[in-house]
């Protein structure tokens, strides 16, 4: 990933921790999910996702149709705002909202023109 695509990301997690904080969450979020979601053209997928606390952080890893994609979260009052990469072509974000031992999330991608959701549920994913 080149130092731009790295630059905005970095920007899309702050902007998102400030439009979302408030309190931090300490809803215990690591684990792992059985996640399904919408891609921004429409088509569903499923997949799976790690989810490890790193003090502070949490470092995110989805396995979608044999792909990985890694991720770094900030805690926000009801949830996470997280970017996302492949190290190839994609660069995203997903801002997360828990409940239930369920993630469900908005996200985006640099150039997706558009938004579309992801819903996880903990307990069967990569790491339960």
């Amino acid at each position: 990933m080149g130092p731009s695509k790295a630059f905005a990301v970095l920007i899309l997690v702050a902007a998102a921790y400030a439009f979302a904080s408030g309190q931090q969450s300490d809803a215990g979020l690591g684990g792992g999910y059985t996640c399904h979601g919408t891609d921004i053209g429409g088509g569903a997928y499923e997949g799976t996702l790690d989810v490890r606390q790193a003090g502070p952080t949490y470092q995110l890893k989805w396995t979608v149709s044999g792909r990985e994609l890694i991720g770094v979260g900030l805690p926000t009052n009801n949830g996470m705002a997280a970017s996302f990469s492949d190290f190839q072509t994609v660069v995203g974000l997903v801002v997360f909202v828990s409940k239930g031992g369920e993630l469900a999330g908005q996200w985006t991608a640099i150039g997706a023109g558009g938004v579309s959701t992801e819903t996880c549920r903990k307990g069967s994913g990569a790491r339960a």
